[in-house]
């Protein structure tokens, strides 16, 4: 800590002395540099952000130079999904409060303001001062809240000499009470060597800790404590700012409609749906999501196929304690205690079980967070060979659906490129849909889809089919992994404790689970399997900066810029 506290203080007198030895060469300057870039980030605990950005540029004695433009992202890109950072510029000025003149263009995702007059040219250091407003930008994990946030930009096209960010948090966040983690360097980077941080008081500054090059960047993760912050709700407006005319959407929905109807629409079966008692087929947890999902591969399956390993004896499960931020917490470890049953296991079951051991014995489920997801397009490549090899889904039909997005892209982008707007984006949603659509099955696919839903239904109205329990061998475990993946597990254990009883029940106590209490009651292990189940499901979505899982260019924010 003493270290750091110097290093931070010499660092910071070496920018306060005059800069003579620092000082660039005038006759050597060829480009824009930024010689002082500073940030005031004010977190709102309405999950937006207030953001005052000071720049001293300078473009030496170049010739035809006009300003600096910058660009921001309006949109983080996870595997979990998209989500928007709607930006609300308030003002862009010199450090005088003199407004400068500027553009906007809104594109891509990102928005770019170009600041300064086509005709009027400029030299030496111009200061440029920019007052913005980011909403939507504090994460919410399940202990915690996260400010996962990309400070100066990893994408600017100029050098920065010197970069420093004032970070002011609400009244209930302090230094005691947060964890702090940051990344520096190119995109993708984990290194800390190019800025340091220390509390002041109650704002948390980062200052970098040597010239900042092109493309290189400092993110931070700050994770708090939960209940302090106010989910944003995205509007209608953050979606579709410039909502359009709908004859694209149209004419794509009527091209993809006629497209799918010809190549990716089910045979003809509609049947009542009657309970299915045996697992139809004997079809695991994951082909079955992929069967009925058409080719989706939900979360909650992979976490009954983790289950089913499980009670299948090859993999045991134990409830641990852990501690994040000072907050006690749930997690557990997965052992394997059978690897010659393994032997056994189809395709997708036993690549999932060496995605998530690798060459370990042993796992705590919190890490997987940090690569597990990077599996998923294998094992869902590895089922739907499956499906198509044991014809439940036509063959080749992988490629109209890569024809029908690729088609749809190319003719959206051609569009793109006339009328921008939310139409474009509306008529991307629409081929995305149909092209989920296309995994066509065939007959066989489609009656075991129609067993499939006897299946479900036998297991949310179990208790009416108390004869089949008392004449079969380990009904609940068997069963179970299933239930995990249709999102029925309080039904399924509500019924069996109905079923047998509870003092019965109660005896079967399941070998593969140990919990933290000293004897097996029903409810805490429905309570513990449901906190496990999500758990698992998390670790098949990519992480955020907290926990060492970041880079340098993660989170919200960031951006770049150039000179012109």
């Amino acid at each position: 800590m003493f270290k750091k506290i110097f290093l931070f203080n010499a660092l910071a007198l070496i920018a306060l002395l005059p800069n003579i030895s620092l000082a660039r060469d005038v006759s050597k300057i060829n480009d824009w540099y930024l010689k002082d870039f500073h940030s005031d980030i004010i977190v709102n605990t309405d999950s937006s952000l207030l953001i005052t950005e000071k720049i001293i540029a300078d473009c030496g004695n170049l010739a035809g130079k006009h300003g600096i433009f910058r660009v921001l992202p309006t949109q983080i890109n996870t595997s979990e999904g998209k989500i928007l950072t709607p930006i609300e510029l308030v003002s862009i000025t010199d450090y005088a409060g003199q407004p400068l003149k500027y553009s906007t263009t809104k594109q891509n995702n990102t928005i770019t303001w170009k600041i300064g007059d086509p005709d009027i040219t400029v030299k030496g250091e111009n200061t440029y001062q920019i007052v913005y407003k980011v909403k939507n930008a504090i994460r919410f994990q399940e202990n915690f809240e996260e400010l996962w946030w990309n400070l100066n930009g990893n994408f600017w096209e100029l050098e920065t000499d010197n970069y420093t960010a004032d970070i002011h948090f609400p009244e209930a966040i302090s230094q005691d009470n947060t964890q702090i983690d940051y990344y520096t360097g190119l995109y993708g980077s984990k290194d800390k060597n190019l800025a340091i941080w220390e509390w002041q008081d109650k704002v948390l500054h980062f200052q970098s800790a040597d010239i900042l090059r092109k493309g290189e960047g400092i993110s931070i993760s700050v994770s708090m404590p939960k209940n302090i912050f106010t989910p944003y709700q995205i509007t209608f407006s953050d979606k579709y700012p410039s909502w359009p005319w709908l004859a694209w959407p149209i004419l794509t929905f009527i091209f993809c409609f006629t497209f799918w109807k010809k190549h990716g629409k089910d045979p003809h079966w509609h049947k009542t749906v009657i309970a299915e008692y045996e697992v139809p087929d004997n079809l695991t947890p994951m082909q079955m999501s992929m069967l009925s999902g058409l080719g989706i591969l939900n979360n909650k399956a992979i976490s009954g196929s983790i289950i089913k390993l499980a009670c299948d004896g090859i993999i045991k499960i134990e409830e641990i304690a852990a501690k994040t931020l000072g907050f006690s917490k749930k997690d557990y470890k997965l052992t394997v205690v059978n690897e010659k049953k393994s032997v056994n296991l189809i395709a997708g079951e036993k690549f999932l079980l060496e995605s998530i051991f690798e060459d370990q014995k042993e796992i705590i489920l919190s890490d997987l967070k940090k690569t597990f997801y990077k599996k998923l397009p294998d094992i869902k490549k590895t089922i739907r060979g499956f499906l198509e090899e044991n014809s439940y889904v036509e063959k080749n039909k992988y490629f109209s659906k890569v024809f029908l997005y690729s088609f749809g892209i190319y003719f959206i982008f051609l569009v793109f490129f006339l009328f921008f707007s939310g139409a474009v984006v509306f008529s991307l949603l629409i081929v995305f849909f149909f092209s989920l659509l296309m995994n066509k099955r065939t007959m066989k696919g489609a009656e075991v889809e129609w067993r499939i839903r006897g299946f479900k239904l036998f297991i949310s109205t179990a208790e009416k089919y108390r004869a089949q329990f008392y004449e079969k061998e380990n009904m609940f475990e068997k069963i179970l992994p299933y239930a995990i993946a249709f999102g029925l597990t309080g039904k399924w254990v509500k019924a069996m404790k109905d079923i047998y009883g509870a003092e019965k029940f109660a005896a079967m106590t399941p070998v593969w689970f140990i919990g933290s209490g000293a004897n097996f009651d029903i409810d805490n292990f429905f309570s513990a399997l449901t906190s496990m189940t999500s758990a698992i499901s998390q670790s098949a979505s990519s992480s955020t900066g907290a926990g060492g899982g970041g880079f340098s260019g993660g989170g919200g924010g960031g951006g770049g810029g150039g000179g012109w």
